[in-house]
């Protein structure tokens, strides 16, 4: 099985996972062979990339450390929130308690504590797997199923720098509301496929604040959790938004909702733009090391994330391509591949003099 551009899937080809729709049900189901007329509706539901069965993948599952179905969960759970919250607008200023309690509602904390629990579990049930950034949702989705990624990126390294359990949560939260503010933003302006302009710029940059504000009077949510919202498009240089803050200025918690938002949004298709291919995400994310992002968060990130995903095809600097066929903890760029000619396998962590070049697919 292989992820694969679902503009690149040809009529004939095999689904190898089921596709959900955005409320949970099921929209084509594994197995099923796709036909030109299925094709067609999951470009038009923006369904950017999709698993399918063939020869080539043959033997190899692709793995992620939480299942399809608890990420489709979150992300919908996620959407409830964003949508509650956003009538919270209606509230005038003197209506403030009113507003406030509302918003308390809306944010369904109990449940999205609860959910961060079964994530936390599966964490620590499943030590040495990897977390899987492809999006199978639609683009209307981007904006739900980022907020999960984010969170399980941000646990995922907690987990991995020692954190209690409860500041393990505690990440989880920053990165499910840290784009909470993203609610007071209209859905033409977050989905819009061409470049913004300076005005639809300007307000987008406000999320954080606005974000803030929703929830800086909710008492149960922690100050660390307030900060994540408010400061996740800081950078270490002074160069972020909306307070230009520098290194000194911004704790761990925030440094790592940073990376794992800044991470997820480059590894993910979007209708405006597809996902950086591997090579790109990491000439990118070691420049923005170098001097805004924090160099032991990064490190840390890159040790548990699927750099070269399973079933992805890549080409070899001596002219070979290879299926990867195992992505390992702590060596993102050495995977376990598998000749797509000889079917010889290509263990990347002992053919030291060997690098991968490019993504082919």
């Amino acid at each position: 099985m292989r992820g694969k551009p679902t503009k690149e899937v040809q009529p004939g080809e095999v689904l190898g996972r089921t596709i959900f729709r955005d409320d949970g049900t099921v929209l084509v189901t594994k197995g099923t062979t796709l036909s030109q007329t299925m094709l067609k509706r999951l470009i038009q539901e923006d369904i950017l990339i999709v698993y399918i069965e063939d020869e080539l993948s043959e033997g190899i599952e692709p793995t992620n450390v939480i299942s399809d179905q608890q990420l489709l969960r979150g992300a919908v759970e996620m959407s409830k929130v964003f949508k509650e919250v956003k009538n919270s607008m209606r509230f005038t200023a003197d209506q403030k308690d009113s507003r406030l309690r509302y918003v308390y509602d809306s944010l369904h904390i109990e449940s999205l504590g609860q959910f961060l629990d079964e994530i936390e579990k599966d964490l620590f049930e499943n030590r040495d797997a990897l977390y899987q950034v492809f999006n199978m949702f639609s683009a209307d989705m981007y904006t739900y199923k980022h907020s999960v990624d984010v969170a399980v990126l941000a646990m995922l390294i907690g987990k991995e720098l020692g954190y209690s359990m409860k500041d393990i949560k505690m990440l989880g939260f920053g990165g499910l509301l840290h784009d909470i503010g993203k609610s007071q933003i209209p859905v033409e302006v977050l989905n819009k496929k061409d470049k913004l302009t300076e005005e639809e710029w300007q307000l987008l940059q406000k999320h954080p604040e606005m974000g803030y504000e929703l929830i800086k009077d909710v008492i149960s949510l922690n100050g660390h959790i307030k900060q994540m919202v408010r400061y996740h498009h800081e950078r270490n240089d002074g160069s972020g938004y909306p307070f230009a803050l520098m290194d000194s200025e911004l704790t761990e918690f925030i440094k790592i909702i940073v990376v794992a938002d800044i991470f997820n949004a480059i590894a993910s298709s979007r209708v405006y733009r597809e996902a950086m291919t591997p090579e790109k995400i990491m000439e990118y994310i070691h420049q923005e090391t170098v001097y805004r992002l924090d160099y032991k968060v990064v490190n840390t990130l890159l040790k548990v994330v699927h750099v070269y995903p399973e079933g992805i095809i890549v080409q070899l600097s001596d002219g070979r391509q290879g299926i990867v066929v195992e992505s390992r903890k702590g060596a993102p760029t050495r995977p376990l591949l598998r000749d797509i000619h000889t079917k010889e396998l290509i263990d990347l962590s002992k053919e030291l003099t060997l690098l991968i070049k490019f993504v082919v697919n």
